[in-house]
């Protein structure tokens, strides 16, 4: 790849972690090249994804009607996705609150022997709802809770989809969160940071186990939890706040819409690149049709056709799509991993145009 290449980061995290890596690797070249860092969030289907009456969404999902709900949606996790007794916390914190999970149990003993200790076995509502009802399900809730501490929260679809929705979020102060949370306007991000002891933990991590590794660098990672339990009191007993956060949220999520995600998209992979004598850098794309209709696939995936990029040519249509996957966290490699410490630990200065450097 060169720099007329474009890599994109769906975070000013994610973007600093490239940014450093590609840092490190060139030290040991003589001539690197790298592609150009775009920060490019992710999309979200405003249409689909949008605030529904409370007490409609509530009947129509079979959740009370007469009761604070605390959603978290994600994998249950302890090891790969968040503190598991941080998610309790917040649920003790508010008596008559009931707390909604929608998502896969990876640790279901340990999970519900935790749940029981504490007596909140009552309290706890599983869902398995389809893609179709989570904008139901969203709107049913007063607060999402997303207290994740994980190195692949590169972006946080499921916070900008609960944002749409109009439903405030309480979540760590980490990776992609902060570019969607507006905190004290849409919702708390709560202080979250490295331990001073992540530069050791890094370097072991390609040489353990998979889920062994998650859990070593997730354990470097340490949250407010007396505020972020603070915060969800403080929403759930007042409803004033809610209703002006709602507003605020919904208003913030219309920057992650597909017409304006795609709209940049468009203009980045239009670009003329000219070599320094004025000539074309790539081979120029001719008839491209762009469609606007934004849709979903049959796994209820979100997705632009693919049709929108037919016309690209191969190479670019290679370099671009594959390695904007690749940086959304959908792949990690174990250098991602191993580094990933080392490489947050060494902030940024970000200018206007989204460029970034060593503070």
């Amino acid at each position: 790849m060169s720099e007329d290449d474009i890599l994109f980061a769906s975070s000013r995290a994610s973007k600093s972690v490239l940014h450093n890596m590609f840092a490190e690797l060139g030290a040991h070249l003589t001539t690197p090249s790298w592609p150009t860092l775009v920060l490019q969030p992710l999309g979200v289907d405003l249409a689909r994804f949008r605030p529904i009456d409370k007490e409609v969404a509530r009947s129509a999902i079979g959740l009370p009607l007469d009761r604070p709900i605390l959603l978290w949606v994600g994998r249950l996790s302890s090891y790969d996705k968040l503190d598991l007794t941080v998610l309790l916390d917040s649920l003790d914190a508010v008596p008559d609150a009931v707390l909604v999970i929608q998502g896969k149990e990876t640790e279901p003993d340990y999970f519900w022997r935790m749940v029981h200790m504490r007596g909140l076995a009552g309290r706890i509502v599983p869902r398995s709802l389809d893609r179709n009802s989570m904008a139901l399900l969203y709107s049913a809730s007063d607060v999402l809770v997303a207290p994740a501490d994980s190195v692949q929260e590169c972006f946080g679809l499921v916070v900008a989809e609960a944002l749409a929705c109009g439903t405030p979020v309480v979540a760590s102060d980490w990776d992609g969160y902060r570019d969607l949370v507006r905190s004290g306007e849409s919702g708390w991000l709560c202080a979250t940071h490295w331990d001073v002891g992540a530069s050791h933990v890094a370097p072991m991590v390609p040489f353990v186990p998979n889920g062994l590794g998650h859990a070593l660098l997730a354990s470097s990672v340490h949250m407010d939890r007396q505020y972020l339990t603070a915060k969800v009191s403080e929403l759930l007993g007042d409803s004033t706040a809610r209703r002006v956060m709602s507003t605020a949220a919904r208003k913030s999520a219309e920057a992650f819409g597909w017409e304006r995600v795609v709209t940049s998209l468009e203009t980045l992979l239009l670009r003329d690149v000219r070599t320094p004598s004025g000539e074309p850098a790539r081979p120029p794309m001719f008839n491209i049709e762009w469609y606007r209709d934004y849709t979903s696939d049959e796994s209820g995936c979100q997705c632009v056709p693919a049709t929108r990029f037919d016309n690209l040519r191969p190479p670019l249509l290679d370099t671009s799509i594959r390695v904007a996957q690749d940086t959304t966290g959908e792949v990690l490699s174990s250098m991602w991993h191993r580094k990933v410490g080392e490489y947050r630990s060494s902030p940024l200065q970000f200018s206007p145009d989204g460029s970034a450097s060593p503070s």
